[in-house]
């Protein structure tokens, strides 16, 4: 009798792992395509448009999200726009270090 239920623990067991592996796979697909739905949109701008968009992008990381700001509740709102700006093909080494200081820091 214990060894049946041992089984049926077993059982239940891969189960609920396979279960987990497909929900995690099916979440990074879901993640993959709206990565890549995200960079076609910005592929997909004229060259103008998207050179606009991203000067415009930079200013925003320059001229509203000065550090001392952030204290003020602009964290969601600049930490959004260095991810934007990063994501542009044309964001330089200039580029990545204005966005970083806003970018999610791990925590210790």
């Amino acid at each position: 009798m214990a060894h049946r239920e041992t089984a049926k623990r077993r059982s239940r067991s891969v189960r609920g792992l396979i279960l987990v592996i497909f929900s995690l796979g099916v979440l990074g697909l879901l993640w993959l395509r709206a990565n890549s739905a995200r960079e076609r949109a910005l592929q997909d701008l004229t060259r103008s448009e998207r050179a606009a968009l991203y000067a415009r992008t930079l200013e925003n990381l320059r001229e509203v999200c000065q550090l001392p700001l952030r204290k003020t509740g602009l964290n969601d709102y600049c930490e959004g726009q260095a991810r934007f700006a990063v994501e542009f093909p044309e964001c330089d080494e200039q580029c990545k270090n204005l966005a970083a200081p806003y970018l999610a820091q791990p925590s210790r």
